[in-house]
């Protein structure tokens, strides 16, 4: 990279990792953890990095101790998409978003084929340049030593490579693709291939990999510690832009779960929706004991421990989730074809009979329950009801509040929780309840 004998082609996106996936990479490799190799191509005289841009860059940012200030380089933004439910969707903290910046930017390109920048005097200028440039680490125990020389690190772990050279074959005759086929347009389409077409995990599928760290725990986020068969959440759905779904069970643990260290704004710092599942992916990692990405203290910490589910010989979870099952199949009548017909009626009625049982261990009061649906239903219709002059039409012609339309901005997701959970509050049975 420093000699340009290793470059980046022309198709390859800019550079998209944040401070905590570098380190992320460093920690993998320090723990002897697999990271995939690299995919190296020969074209036209040059060896072009088709995959593994993130972690070579990685590599040399960790060695010069450095990483490019936000501020400091344009954001590559690309046209938002469109957004059926929540208009804030694109707001957030800025999480992968690439830079308009690659290693190129960082090394000088060589005056000579064969002169070569050292990585010292590359350490100098950047540590130098205090406007476009931060430190990654504080202890800078994987940067170069005073010295020049590399910290014993980098001879003793590894990340293996594919390298690749393109053969040159008799053209066939294809009506359909008039180009002909060399090198240059291989690896482009390959690196399509490699980076694109590829199907990623949907991110339920993401946490649900996280969930297999400690196999304890599968049936608490799975909603299914009761069998297949009789699921928690007694086979309730919620229809979400127009289609019948799973209800999220994870988002209603870690809201919830959140809300116990902070009431007012559990979700602070996570308003668009990509960040809010970087939330929820925290929370699996949370309970299984595994870092966060960001705010490890959002759930709990040693003064707020949060953790007493958990505990115990079974763990408490276990018993509350038999009580919720039954709880669930009193809201389950209310619901039309077990349905809810948006997450607006799943909140309200979701929120504070999970908190309520699974939270505080407390029982739902089967006398007060008629009261406690016909003020959910009126809360629920209120939101619904467009005021005079105020209607708005989504892209099927309904009518829409404001509320449905920002559906999932946090001013409204906080209204929900709070006032289901008020609601509830209203209804425990002390003759039942179990206090934490």
């Amino acid at each position: 990279m420093l000699s340009g004998n290793i470059v980046l082609p022309e198709y390859q996106r800019s550079f998209a990792w944040d401070e905590g996936d570098v380190k992320k990479l460093i920690s993998s490799l320090s723990r002897g953890a697999f990271v995939p190799p690299i995919t190296i191509a020969h074209d036209s005289g040059a060896n072009t990095i088709l995959d593994g841009q993130q972690r070579l860059t990685s590599l040399l940012l960790t060695c010069l101790n450095c990483f490019p200030k936000k501020d400091a380089f344009r954001l590559v933004r690309q046209a938002p998409a469109v957004e059926e439910e929540d208009s804030s969707a694109t707001n957030g903290n800025g999480k992968n978003i690439p830079l308009e910046w690659t290693f190129h930017s960082l090394i000088p390109k060589p005056s000579k084929p064969t002169s070569k920048v050292s990585l010292m005097a590359l350490r100098d200028c950047v540590s130098s340049d205090q406007d476009h440039y931060k430190k990654l680490y504080e202890a800078a125990e994987f940067s170069l030593n005073a010295d020049g020389a590399l910290p014993e690190f980098y001879f003793s772990h590894y990340i293996g490579f594919t390298y690749i050279i393109y053969e040159e074959n008799t053209p066939v005759v294809d009506n359909d693709s008039p180009q002909m086929m060399n090198a240059g347009r291989y690896f482009a389409e390959l690196f399509r291939s490699i980076n694109y077409t590829g199907k990623s995990l949907t991110p339920e599928e993401s946490r649900r990999a996280l969930y297999f760290r400690n196999p304890e725990f599968i049936s608490f986020f799975a909603d299914t510690y009761l069998g297949e068969r009789d699921a928690l959440l007694s086979g309730l759905r919620v229809k979400i832009n127009g289609e019948v779904c799973h209800i999220d069970w994870v988002r209603y643990l870690a809201i919830l779960t959140a809300y116990q260290v902070n009431p007012k704004q559990p979700l602070r710092g996570y308003s668009s929706l990509a960040a809010r599942e970087d939330f929820y992916a925290d929370y699996v990692s949370w309970v299984v004991g595994l870092e966060q990405d960001n705010n490890p203290d959002k759930f709990g910490n040693k003064n707020l421990p949060n953790k007493d589910l958990f505990e115990g010989d079974p763990p408490r979870w276990k018993e509350r989730y038999a009580w919720l099952k039954e709880d669930f199949a009193i809201v389950a009548q209310a619901i039309d074809d077990k349905c809810f017909p948006s997450l607006v009626d799943a909140d309200y009625w979701l929120f504070g009979l999970v908190n309520l049982v699974l939270f505080c261990g407390k029982r739902l009061d089967r006398s007060r329950w008629d009261a406690l649906k016909e003020k959910v239903k009126a809360a629920i219709a209120e939101v619904k009801t467009p005021a005079k002059g105020a209607e708005t039409k989504g892209q099927t012609g309904v009518v829409r509040t404001p509320h449905l339309k920002g559906l999932n901005q946090l001013s409204y997701t906080y209204e929900r929780l709070h006032k289901s959970i008020e609601y509830y509050n209203e209804c425990v049975n002390i003759e039942e309840a179990h206090v934490s």
